[in-house]
């Protein structure tokens, strides 16, 4: 177990470093395959296909979810970290439109795409980029408050400058032809 452990949470060994480079290439394949879907006019063997690479791609990161859940030593610090939401909702779309008409459920396709996001994960930048997220959050949010004040109260001047708002079509056809 120790080993199996080792393959999937370090990233420094020959079978730590072939887990993390076989995720990546699936999570490629995962968007390639989802662009192609969209095509028009695929035949249905071209869609069976790429329904079954999905599964299998789904299974594969489902299984690297659990794994990762299960060797981790905070379950629920896992679970709601930046990477866990980022696997669940790789699979999660995959789970909940099982059975349905994703034409009626779009948002689901959409958030497919959130495969793309695991990524991150193996990225030196990224995780850089994290990093300095982490020590600016701070000032980010007094500027995003100071912004969103900023133009609630140039919003309110705006109104009370303007005066009445704009009459609506109905207002301006009552007024012209005596209706109700």
């Amino acid at each position: 177990m120790t080993s199996l452990r080792n393959i999937v949470e370090q990233n420094d060994t020959v079978l730590g470093k072939a887990f993390d480079g076989t995720i990546q290439i699936l999570i490629v394949i995962s968007v390639v395959a989802f662009s192609i879907e969209t095509l028009p006019g695929l035949s249905d063997r071209a869609l069976m296909v790429l329904e079954a690479a999905e599964a299998t791609i789904v299974l594969i990161f489902t299984a690297e979810y659990l794994l990762r859940l299960y060797f981790s030593k905070r379950k629920w610090a896992f679970i709601f970290s930046f990477y866990g939401i980022i696997d669940l909702l790789a699979i999660l779309p995959f789970y909940l439109a099982v059975g349905l008409d994703l034409r009626s459920l779009r948002i689901l396709r959409l958030a497919r795409l959130a495969v793309i996001l695991k990524l991150v994960r193996y990225s030196q930048a990224a995780r850089r980029l994290q990093m300095a997220f982490k020590l600016v959050k701070d000032e980010v949010m007094v500027f995003a408050l100071f912004s969103f004040a900023l133009i609630y109260l140039s919003a309110v001047g705006i109104f009370f400058a303007k005066g009445q708002p704009n009459p609506t079509s109905s207002d301006l056809y009552s007024k012209t032809y005596g209706g109700p």
